[in-house]
């Protein structure tokens, strides 16, 4: 039986699809990924204020760690009395809205697609027989872009793709706060286009991380590409990934590892 046949059961769960469909299982695989987005190393912090330190002789070598140093004080018996150490206050971690401003054209050596990729960003490829996958990030390490190709030996309908990658998304952040996922959306180049979102917790900030993945087929070859981004004030992220997108050009010609 062909996968194309299997999928078109209705009774068939979201497991057997990840069990027939390797590109379902990369989206488990990776999808922690997106989890720290929002909380990456990426994010810089704002300068942190010390206060003004007084200090005791003999002088004591200085934490690596800011405080507030004991500031001696007279007590009833002529005796220096001293406070207990404070940590100062951290600061609320600044995040840095994502900025895209020039691209550069990538081909993947198989031949199998071509992409504009924002210039910078870093490749790491994790390809296995059967199967091409190749990640960027970006130099902040909180913007990512995914691309996964499997090949199939049946013609699955775009809107079964659509509703198992929703279900999927579902499954996979189901726990995040205020998790939207969007119904499927057919695009005019044959693409279906699931969009999500949710809440994440960062340096004392509530960010909300957004996403598009877009699913399609061409002859023999599946294909899921997807973006994550934090949602921020100032940034062009959704803007440059949509034509990151629009630039993603698969050729079923080309052979998979």
């Amino acid at each position: 039986m062909i996968i194309g046949e299997r999928l078109q059961s209705p009774l068939i769960n979201i497991e057997e699809s990840i069990a027939i469909m390797p590109i379902f299982a990369n989206l488990v695989r990776w999808s922690a990924i997106f989890s720290l987005l929002a909380i990456s190393a990426g994010c810089s912090s704002s300068p942190k204020a010390t206060a003004p330190q007084a200090t005791t002789s003999p002088t004591t070598a200085a934490s690596p760690e800011p405080i507030i140093t004991p500031i001696p004080t007279a007590s009833g018996n002529g005796t220096k009395a001293e406070t207990t150490p404070q940590a100062s206050p951290t600061a609320p971690v600044k995040i840095l809205p994502v900025e895209i401003n020039e691209f550069e054209a990538f081909k993947h050596p198989s031949g199998l697609f071509s992409i504009n990729i924002p210039k910078g960003w870093k490749k790491q490829e994790n390809s296995k027989p059967g199967e091409l996958l190749v990640i960027w990030t970006n130099q902040g390490g909180n913007s990512l872009l995914l691309i996964d190709i499997v090949k199939v030996p049946g013609k699955v309908p775009p809107e079964v793709l659509g509703k198992k990658l929703q279900e999927l998304l579902r499954q996979q952040f189901g726990q995040k706060t205020n998790l939207t996922v969007s119904d499927p959306k057919p695009q005019s180049n044959g693409r279906t286009l699931v969009e999500w979102s949710y809440q994440e917790q960062a340096g004392g900030n509530s960010i909300t991380v957004v996403g598009n993945s877009f699913i399609e087929q061409q002859n023999d070859k599946i294909s899921i590409l997807y973006v994550g981004y934090p949602k921020l004030e100032g940034g062009n992220a959704q803007a440059k990934l949509n034509e990151v997108a629009n630039s993603y050009k698969i050729d079923p010609a080309g052979q998979l590892p």
